[in-house]
């Protein structure tokens, strides 16, 4: 369970918050906020993380308004040479994608823009299986 906590701060970390309900009369003008203290404790959080899950190094990168705010490297790429994580570290992230997806489409799905039980194909006509007969199940 502490894992999974751990794991929702840091999605929290790159997740965006969905704009709320528009109101009826303008609302007064948020404050400037420096960026950089919204950020404060991001790299405490990341090496906690670090510690917790016994990773040997990680990369972390927060997009706001579609534009990268944060990029960062922890620890080390190889451990054994002391080489550390940078800006252009590639990571083998494996089936991990599945859940990202899996999240991604839950999130969709919660905000009424996907339906669990439609084809994928109805949002991506695109979308090809190596076995063409289960492409064309409905």
């Amino acid at each position: 369970m502490r894992h999974r906590k751990m794991l929702l701060e840091l999605s929290m970390v790159v997740l965006c918050a969905t704009p709320g309900v528009a109101q009826k009369k303008p609302a007064a003008p948020a404050p400037q906020v420096d960026p950089a203290a919204k950020l404060q404790g991001v790299d405490e959080l990341a090496t906690q993380a670090m510690d917790e899950w016994k990773v040997p190094g990680l990369a972390l990168g927060i997009v706001k308004d579609g534009k990268l705010i944060y990029v960062k490297g922890y620890g080390f790429r190889d451990v054994e040479h002391k080489l550390p994580v940078n800006t252009d570290t590639l990571f083998p992230i494996g089936s991990i994608t599945k859940s990202f997806t899996s999240l991604a489409f839950a999130m969709l799905n919660d905000e009424g823009k996907v339906d669990w039980d439609k084809p994928v194909r109805n949002y991506l006509p695109e979308f090809q299986l190596h076995d063409p007969v289960a492409s064309d199940l409905p």
